[in-house]
């Protein structure tokens, strides 16, 4: 048995309305929804396809029933927020070397990806919870295990409006904590999630934080972060061009993946001083043979930062 997407909408006492079923072959899972402009509803969650997990963006009628949906490749999708745009932001996480990040993606009103990047440390990271800022940037919560007291603890992660990581937050004590929700307030961010190092017994318990608006740890903030400034041509059915922009000296690892997560091929690992650098790919596998047409992504490593852009080829 396989799950599928379940819909209840309800009148304002909370009397159902109406129900609906979505789903495909395999299992489908629904973790956040919202009502649109048109009186219809856009949805987030997993999708599985051939036994992987992908992000899946869904768009329904003011009834529940399907419209369209799209997929991101691998990972979960947890949140999302409208954006000023008329888009969509979206949270959750996907594998990237062993190991979950926090994986966000941008796309406009039709669901179509206009860039996606991932953050995270050593290991699993993970987002579940994302809201736009006044100031058109995007303020993530969920947890980590990268960094902090110990075990799992809540992580709120900033990020400017075109993706590039602006400062994070750890907080939590030596066992798990988690933040699951985060809304901006006139003052700063409040999030709410679960908390097993604090309170009166064993089990999990509320934990609410309250943070200021600029509640980075120090030395993570940058005023330039690491940054793909040109992939070029896109489509491609040869040779790309890789241009990106480092702020500062540091170990650097490029990496192309699949749509399914998969490495293809590593073309870079080494350092790098701070400045603009350029890499051609022959769009082939290290192996020589040519890869076939479809999206991929190009992941760059740099120190504790990532940025990831979308490839298309095209034979």
């Amino acid at each position: 048995d396989y799950e599928d997407i379940y819909i209840v909408r309800t009148d304002s006492d909370g009397d159902s309305l109406w129900t609906s079923t979505i789903g495909g072959y395999y299992s489908d899972e629904g973790w956040d929804v919202k009502q649109t402009e048109d009186k219809g509803f856009i949805i987030t969650g997993t999708t599985v396809e051939s036994g992987d997990d992908k992000v899946l963006l869904l768009k329904t009628d003011s009834l529940g029933d399907s419209l369209w949906a799209k997929d991101f490749g691998a990972g979960r999708g947890y949140s999302l927020d409208f954006t000023y745009d008329g888009g969509y932001i979206i949270v959750g996480y996907r594998e990237v070397s062993g190991y979950d990040d926090i994986y966000l993606i941008k796309t406009d009103s039709s669901g179509d990806l206009m860039w996606s990047g991932t953050f995270g440390g050593a290991q699993n990271d993970r987002g579940y919870s994302v809201q736009q800022t006044a100031d058109s940037g995007y303020v993530i919560a969920g947890q980590t295990n990268s960094s902090g007291a110990g075990n799992d603890d809540c992580y709120i992660v900033k990020v400017a409006k075109d993706g590039d990581f602006l400062w994070s937050k750890t907080v939590g004590g030596d066992l798990n904590d988690n933040g699951w929700s985060v809304k901006t307030t006139n003052d700063g961010y409040i999030i709410a999630g679960t908390a097993y190092s604090f309170g009166g017994g064993s089990d999990a318990d509320v934990y609410l934080v309250k943070l200021s608006p600029q509640s980075g740890i120090e030395g993570k903030r940058r005023t330039e972060a690491l940054k793909i400034s040109c992939v070029a041509p896109n489509p491609s059915a040869n040779t790309i061009i890789l241009e990106y922009k480092l702020p500062e000296k540091t170990n650097v690892e490029i990496t192309v993946y699949n749509m399914l997560g998969q490495e293809i091929e590593e073309l870079y690992s080494g350092n790098g001083p701070a400045g603009v650098h350029t890499i051609k790919w022959d769009c082939k596998k290290d192996t020589g043979k040519k890869l076939p047409s479809g999206i991929y992504f190009v992941e760059i490593k740099a120190g504790m930062d990532k940025a990831v852009e979308k490839l298309m080829l095209l034979r």
